[in-house]
Order: structure tokens, then sequence, then C-alpha cells
């Protein structure tokens, strides 16, 4: 059995004996998986702008705008009144779009407003423009809800929940990062799950030399974002992290 970091959590090695042997083709399908990929489709008929692309809406337009993705985070608060607003954040294919959603418009979604919902926002497009300390100007952008869909495979129906996904993040330590690296690598890996705890696994792989070793994390699920992602690809490598999904 492999010896690892003692202060490692406890792992349970999955058992299969044909592992990763093909592993570019593995790798090549997962890299190019998108966790959105299953409702690609239902997001480009509903959406008129994505993330990337709400700075070339024309004033006309900012009135009607309706964009989609998946829900990555929800915050209530009150506002001056004492009423409870929210904040979301939707991701799509490109990017981070910020919802506001008003006291009617958040009690009338609450059961919507939920990480890993899928969603199709229709309200205002609102841009604030302030200047940096280098003098440079910076623009926020955000949606005023007036309306929110949930996915629904069968079509467009308002209030349906969507299919739950189950996701597995996959991280490889390879044979070129042995040695002294990988323990530092291994305290990474440690303070990433535990920023973003979630439910979702985490899978670890261990290659040595074309032979590898898999582990599943017991007790440092994280809850999947897009920013997950992009800050594990930079620690550990842009081929050595991938993610898997399914519906469940």
């Amino acid at each position: 059995s492999e010896t690892l970091d003692p202060k490692l959590p406890q792992m349970e090695e999955f058992d299969t004996r044909k592992l990763l042997e093909d592993e570019k083709e593995l790798l090549g399908l997962y890299l190019s998986h998108h966790p959105l990929d299953p409702y690609r489709a239902w997001i480009s008929q509903k959406a008129d702008f994505t993330a990337a692309e709400l700075p070339e809406a024309e004033e006309k337009d900012r009135r009607f705008i309706t964009v989609a993705g998946i829900i990555t985070r929800v915050n209530n608060f009150n506002n001056r009144s004492g009423e409870l607003m929210a904040f979301a954040d939707i991701e799509d294919f490109t990017g981070k779009i910020l919802i506001l959603l008003n006291p009617s418009e958040r009690q009338k979604y609450s059961q919507e407003l939920r990480p890993d919902n899928i969603v199709a926002v229709k309200g205002r497009l609102w841009a604030k423009s302030s200047e940096k300390p280098d003098g440079t100007t910076e623009t926020e952008y955000r949606i005023m809800c007036n309306q929110l869909e949930s996915f629904s495979a069968e079509g467009p129906a308002q209030g349906k929940k969507s299919a739950p996904v189950k996701r597995r993040l996959h991280v490889r330590i390879a044979s070129s990062q042995h040695g002294e690296k990988a323990p530092e690598l291994l305290k990474e890996l440690r303070k990433l799950t535990s920023s973003f705890s979630g439910d979702s696994d985490v899978i670890l792989h261990i290659d040595e030399n074309g032979a590898g070793k898999k582990f599943l994390l017991s007790g440092c699920e994280v809850r999947y974002s897009q920013e997950l992602f992009r800050i594990a690809k930079r620690i550990f490598g842009e081929n050595n992290v991938w993610v898997e999904t399914d519906r469940v």
C-alpha cells in the first residue's frame, strides 16, 4: 500500500484493476467536458447575453436582458427597512454574473435560490463605473431580477427544480511533482478542500511513471465552482485537474 503524508485525511483506495490504463484518452474526455454541458442547449436558448458579453449590451437592451447558468452562491440580507433581499452568483460558460433580488422577488423565488440550481434570470442590467487607484476605470455589472426560471428537461416550466448533478473533482500529483514538492501540494489540497467545503467528492491520483493509485479523500468534499476549478488548475497544473459530472 502507498505511504502518504500522515497528516493527510483518511483515504480509501478505489477498487479498480485497470487504473488510468489509457490516461491520455481519459484526460482528454474529462478536460473537454464542462459541468454545464448537459444544459448547454437550454442555456443557449434562454440567454440573450453571456457573462462575457454583458459589457457589449446597448443601453436600449439593458431593460430586458436574460442570462442563464448555475447558481454558485446565495447571500440573503436585510435592507434598511428590515426586508429580506438576496444576492446570487450565476456562472455560465464564460464567467460569473451577479444577480440582485428585491424583497418581492426573493420571496417569490425562495425555493429556486439554492446552489447548483440551473436557472434563467430576466431583468434590468445595471452597470456602475468607478475609478480604481491606478487611474483606470472599472465597471461592475449586475442583473436586477424580475423573473427567474429553473431548468426543466421537458422544456420551459417556471418553478420546476433542476435535475440533481453529481460532481467529482479529480486532482493528480504527477511523477514530475514527487519528492520535495509533493508535501506542499498536499498541504495546498487540504487548504483548498477546507476553503470550498461542500458535498462533491475529491479524487486524488498519485501518478508514478505511468502507473497510478487512485484515492477518495474521505471528509474532504468540496463545493464545486469555476473559481475552485481555476485555483486548483493553477496549483496542480493545467492537465492535472479535471471534473467528472453525472446526472443523478
